[in-house]
């Protein structure tokens, strides 16, 4: 637009006035649609600047931003938010906030089994979250209609037991730690078991929708609870102390819980991918890596096809995989249902997809270990006639079969160094991981300054420039004033000398 440009005025219409409900929901869906920093980074602005006008966010808002933000991996935007609350009024009481957040990292780790620099950004994220609270919630007045006590929260506490119990087993954490956050689960849990674990739903003219929201936020709890409490009982000094009789017994509860949530889930599905199911799917799969893992250890070991660890390890291995084959079925029918009309169940295109590809994900990982199950009596280990392992004599000499112990005691010191030489080289597994993690988190903060910076850069520009102005001014005064004062000063002088003058003569 040129200087010389006219411009027209015209008067606006009221009804063409924006919708800010629905500018919001437009927001939400655009935010959800792209994990991009340049979108993100606006959420900060944009909450100061409607807190600014005083503008009041609907409840349901920062519950659905956080989890739009998980969903794309931007938690340390919706951190950062509530670190600036003064500003943004973005708090972790908000309902549902916290709660989200934890059901993201409790995801992200399960995504990569609990293992690996995932897992150790994930706990690192827990633990500034719980400190977060901790500020928020100590001495703070009363809560308002629109905030909870997450920390009173089961899913809060097993999400932070399940990473802290994670990563004691993989050898990165503390026990003690692991033990303390599993003794506040228990206590919760147990008073949640004499209530619900479900959160309040809102009241609506469908009980059918009433009960599966309830049901779906009852799963929610359940399955890292149920999580939390397995790894847990990894920990052998936990699992043989008074507190591991109690998870033991307490897991027991919660197994038939969730068998309950889930078939009365699937009693009144209406075709769309609750998160409750795909939680559980995520569980079932951790746990059959972790079978499938132990299956092939036993595999490589075992000496006969008919062994009966091996062949529990593969009946166990079996049924995992169809009961996960029948989660993938009823998830992908769910995913189909609605690919045609997404926004019907309050879904976006890019979620959608991002599930199916899930679906795709998780039903490759099961064909290969099923593939890798059916194809054992084809593998050289067990190449023997009637499908068992051939044995060490099968492969001597006849005229050397006298027993050797020489041969015996060098296979046994040869069988211990690569047993050495296996946990020295996932020692080393780990330190990468641990080491790559840091780098990855170095590399996040690293950019967080760098936008910090070009923040106090601008800033800095701006403060510049109005000095500028302002000693310019200033130059502006002096100059126009200078003349004025010098002449006011010289006519006092002559006053002075005149006075003088009189003042001499006359004495």
């Amino acid at each position: 637009m040129d200087d010389d440009e006219e411009i027209q005025l015209q008067p606006a219409n009221f009804y063409d006035k924006p919708n800010k409900r629905e500018s919001i929901r437009d927001l939400l869906r655009e935010l959800g649609s792209t994990n991009e920093d340049a979108a993100w980074n606006n959420l900060a602005p944009f909450l100061t600047g409607l807190r600014m006008s005083k503008y009041e966010l609907p409840v349901y808002f920062y519950e659905k931003v956080t989890r739009k933000a998980c969903e794309v991996g931007k938690e340390r935007i919706i951190l950062t938010c509530a670190e600036r609350a003064e500003e943004t009024g973005f708090t972790l009481k908000k309902k549902g906030v916290t709660r989200e957040l934890m059901l993201g990292l409790h995801t992200r780790a399960a995504q990569h089994n609990f293992t690996g620099p995932e897992l150790e950004s994930a706990a690192r994220r827990a633990e500034k979250i719980a400190r977060m609270l901790e500020n928020e919630l100590h001495g703070a007045e009363k809560l308002q209609k629109d905030e909870e006590d997450p920390r009173k929260d089961a899913l809060v506490i097993s999400v932070l037991a399940e990473i802290a119990a994670a990563k004691a087993l993989n050898a990165a954490g503390s026990v003690d730690h692991a033990a303390n956050y599993a003794t506040r689960m228990l206590h919760l849990s147990t008073e949640a078991a004499n209530g619900a674990y479900a959160r309040e739903v809102p009241a609506t003219s469908k009980e059918d929708v009433r009960i599966r929201a309830e049901k779906n936020s009852e799963l929610e709890t359940l399955l890292p609870l149920q999580n939390a409490i397995k790894l847990a009982l990894g920990l052998d000094s936990i699992k043989q102390s008074p507190l591991g009789k109690d998870l033991a017994a307490h897991l027991k509860t919660v197994n038939a819980k969730v068998k309950e949530a889930l078939k009365k889930l699937s009693t009144l599905s209406d075709g769309k991918p609750r998160r409750g199911q795909l939680i559980d799917v995520q569980s079932t799969l951790q746990t059959t890596r972790h079978v499938f893992s132990s299956y092939l250890r036993i595999r490589t070991l075992s000496t006969s096809a008919t062994s009966p660890e091996l062949q529990q390890s593969r009946a166990e291995l079996r049924s995992n995989l169809e009961t996960l084959t029948g989660d993938l079925a009823d998830l992908l029918e769910s995913v189909s249902a609605v690919e045609s009309d997404p926004y019907r169940f309050g879904l976006d295109v890019a979620e959608v997809q991002r599930r199916r590809q899930f679906v795709k994900d998780v039903g490759d990982e099961v064909e290969g270990m099923r593939r890798e199950l059916e194809d054992v009596t084809a593998d050289t280990h067990i190449a023997g006639p009637a499908g068992k392992l051939p044995q060490p004599a099968a492969f001597q000499d006849d005229a050397n079969m006298d027993d050797d112990p020489y041969g015996e005691f060098e296979a046994q010191q040869q069988a211990t160094m690569m047993a050495e030489q296996d946990e020295q080289l996932d020692g080393v597994f780990q330190s990468v991981g641990v080491l790559r993690g840091q780098a990855e988190d170095m590399g996040r903060e690293l950019e967080e300054q760098g936008h910090m910076l070009d923040e106090v850069d601008t800033l800095a520009d701006r403060v510049g420039g109005k000095l500028n102005v302002g000693v310019k001014k200033v130059g502006e005064v002096i100059r126009k004033n200078e003349d004025t004062v010098s002449s006011c000063c010289i006519a006092v002088l002559i006053v002075v000398l005149i006075i003088l003058l009189i003042l001499v003569i006359v004495i």
